[in-house]
């Protein structure tokens, strides 16, 4: 069919993809999870404040 308006067969193939690496991925988890290492490390309350306080418990179990 030679119609001008018509599209051609190849007018609708898809596009190559580009390789998708994997380190983008990777390096993401990774800095989300030092965030989350690095603020849990600075929010968490020191042990040896625990030690401090002590809760009387008048010998019965809690």
């Amino acid at each position: 069919m030679d119609c001008p308006c018509c599209p051609e067969a190849h007018a609708f193939a898809n596009r190559p993809r580009t390789p998708v690496s994997l380190w983008g991925p990777v390096a993401i988890i990774a800095l989300v999870l030092g965030a989350a290492t690095v603020a849990s490390a600075l929010t968490t309350p020191d042990a040896r404040d625990m030690k401090q306080r002590v809760v009387p418990t008048n010998g019965r179990a809690l």
